[in-house]
């Protein structure tokens, strides 16, 4: 759960970044964050981080309620890793060129989100772990009961 709380927090960085610059950057007259292009980006970024979060949250939850977590805590770190990349590519995006220069806060953002999907936490070995507990539950043709 741990790293879906980092990549959940990497996620949420990136949205907080894009909207502080989008605020400040100027294109043909008006600040870059009026146009609806960057509007429509921001809200698929903090869609993503809302659903990882609410993963993790529930998580955590069981787990301190002392219930199985080992589903939870997989589509906890799929959603999450997933929302740390995507963000972190939409938010090079956002900055443009800008993005890519060194004193860019988000220059380093797409290698920071890939952390955790480095090969011994990598989001792959979770979906593996979520597809397997749905297969031992016999659930295959009803995902939603998928046992943990």
């Amino acid at each position: 759960m741990a790293i879906a709380a980092l990549a959940t927090g990497l996620a949420q960085g990136c949205v907080d970044e894009c909207v502080r610059y989008a605020g400040q950057r100027e294109a043909f007259g008006r600040p870059i964050g009026q146009h609806q292009a960057i509007q429509f980006t921001v809200a698929d970024m903090e869609a993503r981080v809302h659903a990882a979060r609410l993963a993790w949250y529930d998580a955590a939850a069981r787990l301190m309620a002392g219930q199985p977590v080992k589903k939870e805590s997989a589509i906890a770190k799929l959603t999450a890793s997933n929302a740390a990349m995507d963000n972190a590519r939409a938010a090079t995006q956002v900055f443009g060129g800008y993005g890519f220069m060194n004193e860019s806060p988000v220059r380093s953002t797409p290698r920071s989100a890939g952390a955790p999907r480095i090969p011994a936490s990598s989001p792959l070995p979770a979906a593996g772990s979520l597809s397997r507990t749905c297969s031992a539950s016999g659930a295959a043709a009803t995902p939603s009961s998928c046992g943990s």
